[in-house]
């Protein structure tokens, strides 16, 4: 049989898991020339997860070769996410991540190797709208839609991106998987925790150990009683209710008194200093065209949030969210993202919270 040697190629990244392998499955069913990489992120995990990814290409018969981009990621998401916590601040470490060092990687390696497109395992789909920009869509799996990890990506990166999971839910996934070549496989299971804290470190212990500077004081409730000592300000963050120390609770963290050094806390979920309904946002990304003033948008907070209706306005040179109603434990330096029904309009990262 000839070989098609116009045949279309693809990169895309591989990470040992049930997700990146179908998607390049998938890709290789479709006709592409599928190449995978494995970036190299943390130099102190095991190289399991590379060793997956290897194996499954090989199942797959297609090219794989690996990227060690871990002094990339350390500057760029381990110690932005160490310094905005210092900073007072909520980063979301995975939306940094995928524009500034999945994708933006990706795309160099592709231009490197003049490969055509390239590819993940997301959840979320790409389309070309009637003015030609790429727009982004929610995931087909409402459970597993990953657009608000998207949104901080440009057009340049859109145009050429596949993501052939977009479509499906992620029980079809498991279902091609076990009727795959790759059946046999023994994957890397799905992290629940940040990529890059350790087996069975959760952030209270990343932050004890990466914090240099940790100032303690006192931990007091709204009318200023004091319950007890913090370890330092900068470990914690709005609505958090675990690793406080205290006893008779939960507590849940209301806000910072800076100056004096206080964690102010409340018994009460329901405290309307958890609820706010307007805020600030810096560090814009619009995907296409920007958003129209006044007009309703649905907007999440944070992944896995419920979208809330809200609408735009511009506050002393600044985009602001108005939303129709209070959202619980809204933080600065978390995401917020909007959406025209399934299209991902874009965001921006929490600049401030009006309470």
């Amino acid at each position: 049989m000839k070989k098609n040697k116009n045949r279309k190629t693809v990169l895309i990244g591989m990470s040992g898991g049930l997700d990146s392998s179908v998607a390049a499955y998938l890709l290789n069913k479709r006709g592409f020339k599928v190449v995978g990489v494995y970036l190299k992120m943390n130099m102190w995990k095991k190289n399991e997860s590379f060793k997956k990814a290897k194996e499954a290409a090989a199942l797959l018969g297609v090219q794989f070769i690996s990227e060690n981009i871990s002094t990339f990621f350390r500057s760029c998401i381990i110690d932005d996410f160490v310094k905005k916590y210092s900073e007072h601040l909520t980063p979301n470490p995975c939306v940094l991540c995928n524009s500034e060092i999945k994708f933006k990687f990706l795309n160099k390696i592709a231009q490197e190797k003049k490969i055509d497109f390239i590819a993940t395992g997301h959840y979320a789909r790409i389309r070309r709208d009637k003015n030609g920009f790429f727009c982004l869509l929610k995931g087909k799996d409402d459970h597993k839609d990953q657009s608000y990890f998207l949104y901080r990506l440009k057009q340049n990166i859109l145009k050429k991106t596949i993501l052939p999971l977009g479509g499906i839910k992620k029980d079809q996934v498991r279902k091609i998987f076990k009727e795959s070549i790759l059946a046999n496989l023994e994957l890397e299971k799905e992290s629940q925790d940040v990529c890059f804290f350790l087996t069975r470190e959760n952030l209270s212990r990343f932050l004890i150990k990466n914090l240099k500077k940790k100032k303690k004081g006192k931990i007091v409730n709204e009318e200023g009683i004091s319950l007890g000592f913090h370890e330092g300000l900068e470990f914690y963050t709005k609505g958090q209710r675990q690793g406080l120390g205290l006893s008779g609770g939960p507590y849940f963290v209301l806000g910072k008194n800076i100056r004096k050094g206080e964690l102010i806390v409340s018994k009460n979920k329901d405290n309307r200093r958890l609820f706010n309904a307007q805020i600030i946002l810096e560090k814009i990304n619009w995907i296409g065209q920007q958003p129209q003033i006044g007009k309703d948008y649905y907007f999440k907070i944070r992944y896995g949030a419920k979208p809330v209706r809200g609408i735009f306005k511009m506050k002393n040179g600044y985009w602001a969210v108005f939303l129709s109603s209070g959202q619980w434990g809204v933080a600065n330096g978390q995401s917020a993202v909007a959406y025209d029904g399934q299209k991902v309009i874009g965001g921006g990262i929490i600049k401030k919270v009006i309470d």
